[in-house]
């Protein structure tokens, strides 16, 4: 089940970075993902959390990614496999890359098909609010992460980066689940930057629970055969964290969030 975005990040890291201006990442200290631990004490069973934090000061966006994945230690070291590409063609151009090791290769056919999805749902939202890049490397399962990754772009320029898991022969799945967390965590960047966040705090993840619940629907064209063969996709959006307390439908919350970003945007 997805966790609560989390907010805290090593302050020390921050500065090292901020002097050094340029991409790091640091691994993180088990006190930085404690709000996994308190819902995992609720009797949550967490099985990936991401955090995005965003700050624009001085004519530089410091872009702040949280990835975490449970594991039982290091797993063995993983070849470069296929890269997928996206940018979408727009003014606040959003972007996405996702690379994963050659056991994990997404067919050609899924990768159009997500290309044509993305295509769908950012015409939606008349391009992307700000410009950026969500980054994701894929990994096999059974590696522990706790990582903070870091970068300083010039402008209103975000610049996102996690890992997200991949099991063998599992490549087509693995990418969409990648691009899901990349345009939610991209939901959260952009508006931040184009100063259209929702102020409630459910709000903004409703928000962007339902630019990814958009994306699932356009992949599936509806289809609940699609749901179905790969469960991993709707349990992004059915099983999160933030909104366990509700009935979920992809289908509301991707009309939500057509509705709120042609209010907000048009």
């Amino acid at each position: 089940m997805r966790a609560p975005r989390l907010v805290w990040f090593p302050a020390l890291a921050f500065i090292v970075f901020h002097l050094a201006a340029c991409h790091m990442s640091v691994r993180a200290p088990n006190s930085a993902f404690n709000v996994v631990s308190k819902a995992r004490e609720g009797g949550f069973e967490i099985e990936t959390a991401f955090n995005t934090t965003v700050v624009h000061r001085l004519g530089i966006t410091w872009s702040v990614s949280g990835t975490y994945l449970p594991g039982s230690g290091a797993s063995a070291p993983e070849d470069d496999g296929r890269r997928f590409f996206y940018r979408y063609k727009s003014t606040n151009a959003f972007e996405l890359r996702v690379q994963g090791p050659s056991y994990c290769e997404p067919s050609i056919g899924a990768q159009r098909k997500l290309s044509d999805a993305l295509d769908a749902v950012l015409a939606e939202a008349y391009g992307w609010p700000r410009q950026g890049t969500a980054s994701i490397k894929l990994t096999g399962a059974g590696k522990a992460v706790k990582r903070y990754a870091f970068s300083a772009n010039l402008g209103k320029l975000y610049w996102l980066d996690y890992m997200s898991l991949c099991l063998v022969s599992q490549g087509d799945e693995a990418l969409w689940f990648a691009a899901m967390v990349g345009i939610h965590e991209s939901t959260h960047a952009a508006l931040t930057l184009a100063r259209h966040q929702p102020r409630a705090k459910d709000d903004r993840e409703r928000m962007a629970i339902g630019s990814e619940a958009c994306l699932l629907l356009a992949l599936s064209g509806s289809s609940a055969d699609f749901l179905k063969q790969y469960p991993s996709l709707i349990g992004q959006i059915s099983n999160s964290y933030q909104l366990s307390d509700q009935a979920i439908s992809p289908t509301v919350l991707c009309e939500d969030w057509r509705r709120y970003v042609k209010r907000e945007l048009m």
